[in-house]
Protein backbone atom coordinates (compact mmCIF):
# COMPACT_ATOMS: atom_id res chain seq x y z
CA UNK A 1 0.00 0.00 0.00
CA UNK A 2 1.36 3.41 -1.01
CA UNK A 3 2.06 6.01 1.64
CA UNK A 4 4.64 7.31 4.07
CA UNK A 5 5.30 4.85 6.90
CA UNK A 6 8.15 6.56 8.76
CA UNK A 7 9.85 9.91 9.15
CA UNK A 8 12.50 10.59 6.55
CA UNK A 9 11.11 8.12 4.02
CA UNK A 10 12.01 9.12 0.46
CA UNK A 11 11.97 7.91 -3.13
CA UNK A 12 15.44 7.74 -4.65
CA UNK A 13 15.35 8.61 -8.35
CA UNK A 14 18.97 9.15 -9.36
CA UNK A 15 22.44 9.01 -7.81
CA UNK A 16 25.43 9.27 -10.13
CA UNK A 17 29.14 9.89 -9.62
CA UNK A 18 31.10 11.89 -12.17
CA UNK A 19 34.90 11.76 -12.24
CA UNK A 20 37.07 14.79 -12.98
CA UNK A 21 37.63 13.32 -16.46
CA UNK A 22 33.89 13.11 -17.14
CA UNK A 23 33.25 9.39 -16.58
CA UNK A 24 29.80 8.67 -15.10
CA UNK A 25 28.77 5.74 -12.87
CA UNK A 26 25.18 5.17 -11.74
CA UNK A 27 25.22 4.14 -8.06
CA UNK A 28 21.46 4.37 -7.46
CA UNK A 29 21.07 0.61 -6.74
CA UNK A 30 24.06 0.74 -4.34
CA UNK A 31 22.82 3.69 -2.27
CA UNK A 32 21.64 2.81 1.24
CA UNK A 33 20.84 6.26 2.64
CA UNK A 34 21.03 9.96 1.87
CA UNK A 35 21.48 12.69 4.50
CA UNK A 36 21.18 16.40 3.66
CA UNK A 37 21.89 19.11 6.25
CA UNK A 38 20.20 22.52 6.06
CA UNK A 39 21.27 25.18 8.56
CA UNK A 40 20.09 28.81 8.69
CA UNK A 41 23.50 29.70 10.16
CA UNK A 42 25.44 28.23 7.22
CA UNK A 43 25.63 29.49 3.67
CA UNK A 44 25.42 26.13 1.86
CA UNK A 45 24.11 22.59 2.12
CA UNK A 46 26.23 19.67 3.23
CA UNK A 47 25.44 15.98 3.34
CA UNK A 48 26.47 12.40 2.73
CA UNK A 49 25.45 9.30 0.80
CA UNK A 50 26.05 5.84 2.27
CA UNK A 51 27.09 3.42 -0.49
CA UNK A 52 27.21 -0.37 -0.35
CA UNK A 53 29.80 -1.09 -3.00
CA UNK A 54 29.43 -4.53 -4.56
CA UNK A 55 30.68 -3.47 -8.01
CA UNK A 56 34.10 -2.08 -7.02
CA UNK A 57 33.62 1.55 -7.99
CA UNK A 58 37.37 2.04 -7.83
CA UNK A 59 37.68 -0.01 -11.03
CA UNK A 60 35.83 2.71 -12.96
CA UNK A 61 37.92 5.62 -11.67
CA UNK A 62 39.82 6.45 -8.45
CA UNK A 63 37.62 7.80 -5.64
CA UNK A 64 39.72 10.60 -4.20
CA UNK A 65 37.09 13.06 -2.99
CA UNK A 66 37.20 15.38 -6.01
CA UNK A 67 34.32 13.92 -7.97
CA UNK A 68 30.84 15.33 -8.63
CA UNK A 69 27.51 13.94 -7.47
CA UNK A 70 24.20 14.08 -9.31
CA UNK A 71 21.34 13.50 -6.89
CA UNK A 72 17.58 13.44 -7.30
CA UNK A 73 15.06 12.30 -4.69
CA UNK A 74 11.51 13.06 -3.62
CA UNK A 75 9.19 12.66 -0.66
CA UNK A 76 7.69 9.18 -0.89
CA UNK A 77 4.20 9.01 -2.47
CA UNK A 78 3.93 12.83 -2.70
CA UNK A 79 3.02 14.48 -6.00
CA UNK A 80 4.32 17.64 -7.66
CA UNK A 81 7.72 19.12 -8.43
CA UNK A 82 7.80 21.03 -5.12
CA UNK A 83 8.55 17.79 -3.26
CA UNK A 84 11.49 16.91 -5.53
CA UNK A 85 15.07 17.64 -4.47
CA UNK A 86 16.91 17.87 -7.78
CA UNK A 87 20.68 18.30 -7.94
CA UNK A 88 21.10 16.86 -11.44
CA UNK A 89 21.44 20.27 -13.13
CA UNK A 90 23.52 21.73 -10.27
CA UNK A 91 25.99 19.00 -9.38
CA UNK A 92 27.21 18.66 -5.80
CA UNK A 93 30.93 18.52 -5.07
CA UNK A 94 32.33 15.48 -3.26
CA UNK A 95 34.80 16.49 -0.56
CA UNK A 96 35.94 13.13 0.81
CA UNK A 97 35.24 9.42 1.02
CA UNK A 98 34.63 7.98 4.48
CA UNK A 99 36.31 4.96 6.02
CA UNK A 100 35.50 1.71 4.23
CA UNK A 101 33.86 -1.05 6.25
CA UNK A 102 33.66 -4.68 5.08
CA UNK A 103 30.10 -5.99 5.23
CA UNK A 104 30.88 -9.48 3.96
CA UNK A 105 31.10 -11.36 0.65
CA UNK A 106 33.56 -8.83 -0.75
CA UNK A 107 31.16 -5.92 -0.25
CA UNK A 108 32.27 -2.64 1.32
CA UNK A 109 30.21 0.23 2.72
CA UNK A 110 31.39 3.83 3.01
CA UNK A 111 30.11 7.39 3.03
CA UNK A 112 30.45 9.86 0.18
CA UNK A 113 30.43 13.35 1.71
CA UNK A 114 29.40 16.37 -0.36
CA UNK A 115 28.84 20.14 -0.29
CA UNK A 116 27.24 22.63 -2.66
CA UNK A 117 29.45 23.74 -5.54
CA UNK A 118 29.24 27.39 -4.45
CA UNK A 119 31.19 26.67 -1.25
CA UNK A 120 34.23 25.57 -3.25
CA UNK A 121 33.86 28.51 -5.64
CA UNK A 122 33.87 30.79 -2.58
CA UNK A 123 37.33 29.46 -1.66
CA UNK A 124 38.74 30.27 -5.10
CA UNK A 125 37.38 33.70 -6.04
CA UNK A 126 37.39 37.16 -4.45
CA UNK A 127 35.08 40.17 -4.59
CA UNK A 128 37.27 43.10 -5.57
CA UNK A 129 35.13 45.70 -7.32
CA UNK A 130 32.76 48.62 -6.84
CA UNK A 131 29.13 47.63 -6.18
CA UNK A 132 26.14 49.96 -6.30
CA UNK A 133 22.47 49.47 -5.37
CA UNK A 134 20.43 48.12 -2.49
CA UNK A 135 21.94 45.43 -0.27
CA UNK A 136 19.55 42.86 -1.72
CA UNK A 137 20.56 43.78 -5.31
CA UNK A 138 24.25 43.53 -4.42
CA UNK A 139 23.75 40.09 -2.83
CA UNK A 140 21.86 38.92 -5.93
CA UNK A 141 24.68 40.17 -8.15
CA UNK A 142 27.29 38.31 -6.08
CA UNK A 143 25.37 35.05 -6.32
CA UNK A 144 24.81 35.32 -10.05
CA UNK A 145 27.97 37.02 -11.33
CA UNK A 146 30.70 35.98 -8.89
CA UNK A 147 29.58 32.65 -7.42
CA UNK A 148 27.94 31.82 -10.76
CA UNK A 149 24.95 29.99 -9.31
CA UNK A 150 21.95 29.05 -11.42
CA UNK A 151 19.89 27.99 -8.40
CA UNK A 152 16.74 29.83 -7.38
CA UNK A 153 17.28 32.94 -5.26
CA UNK A 154 14.80 33.97 -2.56
CA UNK A 155 16.00 37.48 -1.72
CA UNK A 156 13.93 39.85 0.39
CA UNK A 157 14.28 43.49 -0.79
CA UNK A 158 16.15 45.83 1.54
CA UNK A 159 15.39 49.50 2.28
CA UNK A 160 18.72 51.10 1.44
CA UNK A 161 21.02 52.24 -1.33
CA UNK A 162 24.75 51.70 -1.12
CA UNK A 163 27.94 52.25 -3.05
CA UNK A 164 30.60 49.87 -1.81
CA UNK A 165 34.10 48.80 -2.72
CA UNK A 166 34.73 45.20 -1.77
CA UNK A 167 38.23 44.82 -0.23
CA UNK A 168 39.29 41.60 -1.97
CA UNK A 169 37.09 39.37 0.19
CA UNK A 170 35.59 35.96 -0.32
CA UNK A 171 31.98 36.25 -1.54
CA UNK A 172 30.36 34.69 1.53
CA UNK A 173 32.47 36.82 3.90
CA UNK A 174 31.32 39.92 2.05
CA UNK A 175 27.68 38.76 2.12
CA UNK A 176 28.02 38.20 5.87
CA UNK A 177 29.01 41.84 6.35
CA UNK A 178 26.07 42.99 4.22
CA UNK A 179 23.74 40.72 6.18
CA UNK A 180 24.59 42.42 9.49
CA UNK A 181 23.62 45.87 8.13
CA UNK A 182 20.60 44.99 5.98
CA UNK A 183 17.12 46.27 6.88
CA UNK A 184 13.94 44.81 5.35
CA UNK A 185 11.91 47.14 3.14
CA UNK A 186 8.65 45.38 4.03
CA UNK A 187 9.11 44.45 7.70
CA UNK A 188 11.64 47.14 8.74
CA UNK A 189 13.54 44.33 10.45
CA UNK A 190 17.37 44.40 10.64
CA UNK A 191 17.85 40.72 11.46
CA UNK A 192 18.82 39.08 8.14
CA UNK A 193 19.96 35.52 7.53
CA UNK A 194 21.62 33.97 4.49
CA UNK A 195 21.39 30.21 3.95
CA UNK A 196 20.67 27.46 1.43
CA UNK A 197 17.84 24.93 1.36
CA UNK A 198 17.10 22.23 -1.19
CA UNK A 199 14.95 24.81 -3.00
CA UNK A 200 17.66 27.45 -3.41
CA UNK A 201 19.46 30.32 -1.67
CA UNK A 202 17.72 32.59 0.83
CA UNK A 203 18.63 36.12 1.95
CA UNK A 204 15.79 37.20 4.18
CA UNK A 205 14.81 38.71 7.52
CA UNK A 206 13.64 36.84 10.59
CA UNK A 207 10.31 38.65 10.34
CA UNK A 208 9.65 37.18 6.89
CA UNK A 209 10.46 33.71 8.23
CA UNK A 210 8.06 34.17 11.16
CA UNK A 211 5.35 35.32 8.73
CA UNK A 212 5.37 31.98 6.88
CA UNK A 213 2.45 29.64 7.40
CA UNK A 214 3.13 26.44 9.34
CA UNK A 215 3.88 23.23 7.46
Amino acid sequence: MAGIFRAGQFELREVKLISSSGEIVDITPSTLSVTIFEDINKFTLTGSVIVQDAINLGSFFPLVGQEYLLLKLATASAQGEEVVMDFTKNALNITNIGTRVDTGSGVQAYSVNFVSRELLVDQRVRVNQSLTGSTSDIVKSIYQNILGTSKKLFIEPTADSKKLVAPNQRPFDFIRQLMYNAVSRKHNDPCYLCYETTKGYHFRSLASMYAQSSV
